[in-house]
């Protein structure tokens, strides 16, 4: 017997969403006790709304909060906190009922999202990361200084990215990119009169100088060993590291990877990866068979067509901040330095390195768009390098 939620019959603001946003708590298999409380929350929030001549495009970060001051001074106990609405808000915007919270509060912000998006065609982590990194400069700026954005000057730049370095530290680097991208958005936008985004002073990077960092062929062993593939969780995780492990992709892009990217007959994967770019990929066998055994044993049944999931309710896509759990997690269990799924795709190119694969060939599996990038394995291989390596002057 599933677990459906019965008919609501209301009439307000809420009234068209509320099937819709029942079913959808079903589907990502919350508990029959967590629904119907939701389903009450609902039906109270309408009444709340309807009586103040209000509408669901009004639920505010302010009116919500307000909401939730009525509900715990009328001695209720559960839903009484922007988190226990926060279910209900990301439904109505995903149906684009209700703008972005975070984005709503700057008009500027808006248009510069639309623009990476739309314009640039940057991936969700990546306008995340952007927008995030002009909030923090615009913050920067109306705290330190009395004119507005549009009279921003080179010096306004240089004085910021002081600030940034030493604030952050060997970081600081990491600001120049988004910071670069939101004042070229400036000028294309018309806000500044000036282009400024050459005036960001570069932070000193030497690139190459350092060698790539992964683990052994034993440790990964290791890691895939620590995984219970009695369990549904351990199915899930052992394909993970197989994925990270041998064809050496990014966290994003095992992110982003759906049901529909396998085709098993052609023995391909589909992979999404940086600047919208989409690649085939040869599916390795003990790869392809780590990926069934999850898909037939491991996997929920749930609404999403992610191909890693999450194991407990709300079912849904797994995130980064998962999917570098699972590696740390493997890292502890197998008795390993803990590292990065990052690192792992360093791991990958290196052994592919070790097995007599050449750059070209290690750049082609990681798609790399320069040989550049490729590079730095150059110095992985230490016994070849042992080959060319001279005596020190003056030891026998």
């Amino acid at each position: 017997m599933t677990n459906r939620p019965r008919h609501i019959h209301i009439v307000g603001p809420l009234s068209p969403f509320a099937e819709g946003y029942l079913r959808t708590l079903v589907a990502r298999g919350y508990a029959k006790r967590t629904v119907a409380s939701h389903k009450s929350l609902v039906i109270d929030a309408n009444r709340w709304l309807s009586e103040r001549g209000l509408g669901a495009r009004d639920l505010t970060p302010e009116v919500i909060e307000e909401y939730a001051q009525t509900r715990r001074a009328a001695g209720c106990w559960i839903n009484v906190s922007k988190r226990g609405m926060q279910p209900l808000v990301a439904y109505l915007v995903s149906l684009g009922v209700l703008d972005t919270p975070t984005l709503a509060l700057d008009p500027l912000l808006v248009r510069y999202r639309h623009y990476l998006v739309s314009e640039r065609g940057l991936m969700e982590a990546t306008v995340v990361n952007y927008v995030g990194s002009a909030t923090s400069f615009l913050a920067w700026h109306r705290a330190t200084s009395l004119q507005p954005i549009e009279t921003l000057k080179a010096q306004d730049l240089i004085d910021f990215m002081v600030a940034e370095a030493r604030r952050r530290k060997g970081s600081a680097r990491s600001v120049v990119a988004p910071l670069r991208s939101f004042l070229r958005f400036l000028f294309v936008d018309g806000v500044t009169p000036v282009a400024l985004a050459g005036a960001v002073p570069r932070v000193a990077n030497w690139r190459l100088a350092g060698l790539p960092r992964g683990i052994t062929p034993d440790e990964v062993e290791r890691l895939l060993l620590s995984c219970d593939r009695s369990t549904s969780t351990g199915l899930r995780d052992f394909a993970i590291l197989k994925v990270f492990t041998r064809l050496g992709l990014r966290v994003g892009e095992v992110e982003r990877l759906e049901l529909e990217d396998l085709d098993w007959r052609a023995g391909e994967l589909v992979v999404r990866g940086k600047g919208n770019r989409i690649d085939k990929m040869p599916l390795p066998v003990d790869v392809g068979v780590a990926i069934a055994d999850w898909l037939r044993s491991g996997r929920p049944k749930n609404w999403s067509r992610a191909l890693f999931s999450l194991r407990q309710a709300p079912y849904g896509p797994i995130s980064r901040k998962t999917l570098s759990s699972v590696v740390a997690t493997a890292c502890r269990g197998g008795g390993v330095r803990v590292v990065s799924p990052h690192q792992l795709r360093h791991t990958a190119a290196i052994n592919m390195l070790g097995a007599g694969a050449g750059l070209v060939e290690i750049g082609q599996v990681l798609r790399h768009q320069s040989a550049l990038t490729t590079a730095i394995y150059a110095k992985a291989d230490r016994r070849s390098l042992a080959l060319l390596a001279q005596p020190w002057p003056g030891v026998a």
